[in-house]
């Protein structure tokens, strides 16, 4: 679980873009209660370790929700419902579940080689 401390500077790291929102809104405060929760024990080993690793990243400098929870319907496109954030210059996704909660979180160096869906120690390389 992440430290009270990096949490409450996370919360106070985070803003919303405005212009070119797409997406259901989601303000930065909502954002950070969902990844603190994925950072609980008992959650998926992956999705603790980046939730963790997540928020340290946003409780050093300012960070954005640049999209709210929304579904990619363009061609190649990511159709599992995410947010999209900005953190020290990478784009991550937090992927939901349906009932909301984060399962996976992704940026462009963990795309898709952690499955949150398989057991800890697996062979979890992409194929």
């Amino acid at each position: 679980m992440a430290y009270h401390e990096s949490i409450h500077k996370a919360k106070q790291n985070g803003t919303c873009i405005k212009s070119g929102w797409y997406g259901d809104w989601i303000n930065s405060y909502e954002v950070i209660l969902m990844i603190e929760n994925a950072s609980q024990s008992g959650r998926h080993t992956s999705v603790r370790k980046m939730a963790n690793m997540l928020i340290e990243e946003m409780a050093k400098q300012p960070w954005n929700v640049t999209a709210g929870p929304h579904s990619s319907d363009r061609l190649g496109g990511d159709k599992t419902k995410h947010i999209t954030v900005n953190a020290k210059g990478r784009t991550y996704h937090l992927r939901l579940d349906k009932g909301n909660q984060i399962f996976e979180i992704t940026n462009q160096n963990t795309e898709r080689l952690i499955r949150p869906w398989t057991a800890p120690g697996s062979m979890n390389t992409k194929k």
